[in-house]
């Protein structure tokens, strides 16, 4: 690309990113490992063939092929060990300076801890729609990606870090100390699905380097600071991350949003995130919705009033009670044109829907699933989620049944009080 371009960097990160997928890189350094030598060749073969498709060449003068160990990033890597100081996104992080130590006010601070297709998407939007809500969406994306490619999902100190590097990002955003933030999470393109954090995305398109972002950083900062709630939707961390954060601030609150599985698990599969299918991860899936609920009831027991539990269901049936509820708990005014905007996007026809969709007429797409899930593959989700199902409130299918909320129970009271 011309260097003359403000975006370039960013730009051609996109594309190192988008492009050599199979790989590791940080701009123009790349690294590929196996721990196989016969899946090394044939992932290195691959590698030089997506680097042909995409028009990029490399200098074999600074390459370096089938080594043990090799330097990345200024650290030695190989051996099948990874430096405990080695991560990639901690060389962009921006330059501090002093005046980015802001007083921030005495804020509510929030999370919205849901699930890939749970109604967070929806939920988030109700809360933005207030002046005194300042709202980031899916703000562990970059990290989540990013971390995912050095370690195996199953690796003890993948799952320690990820943790980790989720309450930094999250207590950063909720505290607004948003210039300690990772260069990755600060351009991530979900910044374009908050309202305030628009004008600030937009900015950072024409930055000419990390330094630059400070120039973006100071406005939102300053709303963030202002702000009543600071709050942020994600689906990508647990309860366990929780803790922490309810145990610091105590203005910190947590609204767990549950989903019945079944429609949880067939919008993931209509949108192609289940490529097991949908009986193969149903066990996976409800294991963590329970591990979180059980963790809730107990927070709930020890952080009186700071934690709140939401089922999908019972927003798309009465929309306007439950999100009172929520705005309640937010301690924020339900006004008369959010309740209207409430009122318009869980009614009426469907809109244009993809993974991050906001659908209308919710009372009807809540429980349609029913109408496409075979009788087998529902019973087999019942048998993997009866546990989850009796601690929420949600009722196996009965094969006779064409009731809506014939699979659905009242609440749990442990569950159901604020």
């Amino acid at each position: 690309m011309s260097c003359g371009l403000k975006n370039a960097p960013a730009t051609f990160q996109r594309l190192v990113n988008n492009g050599l997928d199979t790989v590791e890189a940080y701009m123009d350094d790349v690294i590929d490992y196996d721990m196989e030598w016969d899946d090394h060749l044939k992932r290195t073969r691959a590698l030089f063939k997506r680097l042909s498709e995409a028009k990029l060449t490399v200098n074999l003068a600074k390459c370096e092929f089938g080594k043990a160990q090799v330097e990345f990033l200024e650290h030695a890597a190989g051996h099948g060990q990874i430096p405990e100081n080695f991560y990639p996104h901690r060389y962009l992080v921006l330059p501090q300076r002093k005046e980015d130590n802001i007083q921030v006010g005495a804020s509510t601070k929030v999370v919205l801890l849901a699930y890939m297709r749970s109604g967070s998407s929806l939920t988030g939007d109700v809360v933005q729609q207030s002046p005194d809500v300042f709202y980031m969406f899916e703000p562990l994306f970059s990290m989540e990606k990013q971390l995912s490619h050095y370690f195996d999902i199953n690796n003890k100190r993948f799952n320690s870090k990820k943790v980790e590097r989720h309450q930094h990002i999250l207590e950063s955003l909720l505290t607004c100390n948003l210039s300690s933030l990772d260069y990755m999470t600060l351009t991530q393109h979900h910044l374009v699905n908050s309202l305030s954090t628009t004008d600030y995305f937009n900015c950072t398109r024409n930055v000419k380097s990390i330094s630059d972002l400070h120039e973006c950083l100071g406005p939102v900062r300053s709303t963030c600071a202002t702000s009543r709630v600071v709050f942020a939707k994600v689906i990508r961390t647990n309860m366990i991350a929780m803790y922490h954060l309810l145990s610091t601030y105590p203005e910190f609150k947590v609204i767990h949003l549950l989903r019945d599985p079944r429609g949880l698990l067939a919008s993931q599969n209509k949108v192609g995130h289940l490529p097991d299918g949908i009986t193969a991860s149903a066990e996976a899936t409800c294991g963590k919705m329970y591990s979180d609920v059980e963790r809730s009831i107990g927070y709930k027991k020890r952080f009186p009033g700071r934690v709140l539990t939401v089922r999908y269901e019972d927003i798309a049936l009465d929309p306007l009670h439950i999100y009172k509820q929520v705005y309640d708990f937010l301690g924020i005014d339900l006004t008369k044109n959010i309740q209207n905007y409430i009122l318009d996007m869980t009614s009426n026809s469907v809109t244009n829907c993809g993974a991050r969709c906001i659908r209308k007429n919710s009372s009807f797409t809540v429980f349609k699933w029913r109408r496409y899930l075979s009788y087998f593959t529902m019973s087999k989700i019942d048998r993997s989620c009866s546990k989850l199902y009796r601690k929420v409130g949600y009722l196996p299918h009965v094969k006779s049944s064409n009731s809506f909320g014939a699979t659905l129970a009242d609440m749990p009271e442990a569950l159901s009080e604020v």
